[in-house]
């Protein structure tokens, strides 16, 4: 009431990781096991794993309690979320159907295995369901995170109502429209109009209506005298040079594979351009080239972050791990869960037991 801060402002953020490993047992997992229903039947069947209140992301166990009898997008028995905020990798484990809209707003459903993984945009609706004549029910792991959009930037967005929030919003669906949402952007940042624009960056006003209209892209030269005349780096101009459906699946089959070091192979789960702090996320790393079935392994995944997942029970053929941390020597067993932080913690090293 003295001073216009927020409360929160007064509390020290809490770290729940201080040594740098959190592990997450599979006894711990299943005291965590809730069932999620959908049209008063049973859907889901969800799971903690090793989660950090520091994280930016939120990793489920979950295990899909519907049987499909066919793969029609149109089944009735699929119960369809509304999307979330969240952009969400999921890794898929066992025969299970993934539901989806697609960029026209239409339903379609890709057939997902073992080993397969798909990344999903915000507020795309979705559903996954097993299919009938598995030998047991599908899971996955979902992992949602808030990329850039974490913390006190939700917060503060969620001060907003829904017309002020939706003047902010740009146009991202191609190259064109994303240009000219950016130079609107900085010109209304910087309350400077096309006349005054015109002369200060000598760029007619025939061509700056163009651009702002999404008729014109401006060229590295016009980039160069629009970013000096509204005082930014040329770079936040320049629009994404690629524009990516807002799903994304990548099968494991055709999926890139290569060794590094010799003894470790390395597998490009799906990644999406549009988070580039998460390039890393998706790929997991073991000891054989048989290596879903042994352990997924991601490499850092945010500044201070890496999360690594071992052994789920369902995969086949599942060894014991231990794994080093610095000097310390962790049995993993099935269906157990660990997060490391940061990633600049001594290297962790798998060892077949």
């Amino acid at each position: 009431n003295v001073w216009p801060v927020n409360e929160k402002d007064f509390y020290v953020p809490k770290d729940d990781c201080s040594t740098g490993v959190k592990i997450f047992r599979v006894d711990e997992s299943k005291k965590s096991a809730r069932i999620m229903t959908r049209a008063g039947k049973p859907y889901y069947e969800y799971r903690d794993t090793a989660m950090s209140c520091v994280a930016p992301f939120r990793p489920e166990w979950i295990m899909e309690l519907c049987f499909v009898d066919n793969n029609n997008p149109e089944n009735v028995d699929v119960q369809w979320n509304n999307g979330h905020f969240m952009h969400q990798f999921t890794y898929f484990i066992g025969e299970v159907n993934f539901y989806y809209k697609n960029d026209n707003g239409s339903k379609e459903v890709e057939i997902m295995n073992t080993g397969d993984s798909m990344y999903i945009t915000p507020f795309v609706p979705h559903s996954f369901a097993t299919r009938k004549g598995a030998k047991e029910n599908g899971l996955i792991l979902a992992l949602t995170y808030g990329n850039k959009l974490t913390g006190d930037v939700q917060d503060e967005l969620s001060s907003l109502n829904t017309n002020l929030g939706s003047e902010f919003t740009m146009d991202f669906t191609n190259t064109m429209s994303a240009s000219a949402s950016l130079l609107k952007y900085f010109m209304e940042s910087a309350s400077i109009s096309i006349e005054e624009l015109s002369k200060t960056s000598s760029i007619s006003e025939n061509n700056l209506i163009k651009f702002t209209n999404a008729e014109l892209m401006p060229s590295n030269q016009e980039l160069s005298l629009l970013a000096k005349a509204l005082r930014i780096n040329v770079r936040d101009l320049i629009p994404n040079d690629k524009i990516e459906n807002k799903v994304v699946i990548q099968h494991y089959e055709k999926a890139r594979k290569w060794n590094f070091p010799l003894s470790t192979t390395f597998v490009d789960l799906e990644a999406t351009i549009c988070c580039t702090s998460f390039k890393d996320f998706p790929s997991f790393a073991c000891s054989s080239a048989s290596s879903f079935s042994k352990s997924i392994l991601s490499s850092p995944i945010s500044l201070n972050l890496t999360l690594l997942v071992i052994a789920l029970s369902s995969l086949p053929n599942n060894p014991k791990k231990a794994f080093h941390f610095s000097e310390k020597k962790v049995p993993i067993t099935s269906n157990a869960f660990a997060i490391l932080s940061p990633p600049n913690h001594p290297a962790i090293a798998p060892i077949n037991t």
